[in-house]
């Protein structure tokens, strides 16, 4: 697969205050090309246009587990190459990267 120029590449993300289950996902052989956010996990995923918005405090959330980056790589077009956003009422577990190598935009860490 590849992204050329998108805003994302391998993304899960949830609204806050829900339950339900993301496990057993795998991303490979993924190609990106100045991709604004090239892997993002997001489980409090709260856009200002959802209702209540700020999305408020939970003790419930999905649970995000056993999800696989295996030869992921190419460019950033920001200075952000990974982004992991995990509930504290169910942080994530078992996020593996194996062969990641992504390079932010020039100036980037």
């Amino acid at each position: 697969v590849r992204f050329y120029r998108s805003d994302n590449g391998c993304r899960i993300k949830m609204y806050p205050n829900n339950l339900g289950r993301v496990s057993q996902i795998v991303f490979q052989h993924i190609w990106m090309e100045e991709v604004q956010h090239p892997i993002v996990i997001n489980a409090e995923y709260c856009p200002p246009n959802q209702k209540p918005f700020p999305c408020p405090e939970s003790n419930m959330a999905v649970n995000v587990s056993d999800v696989l980056f295996v030869r992921v790589s190419g460019t950033s077009a920001s200075a952000e190459t990974g982004s992991f956003t995990c509930s504290k009422a169910s942080p994530c577990r078992r996020l593996t990267l194996r062969h990641v190598n992504i390079a932010p935009a020039s100036g980037g860490t």
